[in-house]
């Protein structure tokens, strides 16, 4: 995905799936973190995901995937996007890599290339 993001033909881009909490929600919060907002703001962006948890537990439910649990809270808790969960991957990234940035090199996304995308998204 960033290695798309470096290359200036694919924007506009749009970035989505179903839930936003997981590959999705990770890849997403290392953006706003490579371009420097603090981790605040990238937990409560995830938290966004959570408004619309009841109409994704509707969609796994018309595809026929039981949600088999005894309360609401049990119901949810695999499908919510915890800001809790957000501020412990961050932690983590910081401990392990150091930044995103750090973190991206790391998986083969040049140096170049993030420049790059910091130049589509910033200037």
């Amino acid at each position: 995905m960033f290695n798309l993001l470096a290359e200036a033909d694919t924007y506009p881009a749009i970035i989505h799936c179903s839930a936003g909490k997981d590959r999705t929600g990770v890849s997403i919060a290392l953006l706003p973190d490579l371009l420097g907002a603090d981790h605040d703001t990238i937990r409560d962006d995830y938290d966004l995901s959570n408004p619309s948890l009841k109409g994704l537990m509707d969609l796994v439910r018309a595809a026929g995937r039981p949600i088999d649990s005894d309360t609401i809270e049990e119901q949810r808790r695999p499908y919510s996007a915890s800001p809790e969960a957000m501020m412990d991957f961050l932690e983590h990234l910081r401990t392990e890599h150091g930044s995103a940035h750090a973190y991206l090199e790391s998986v083969g996304v040049s140096s170049t290339g993030l420049d790059a995308i910091r130049g589509e998204l910033l200037e």
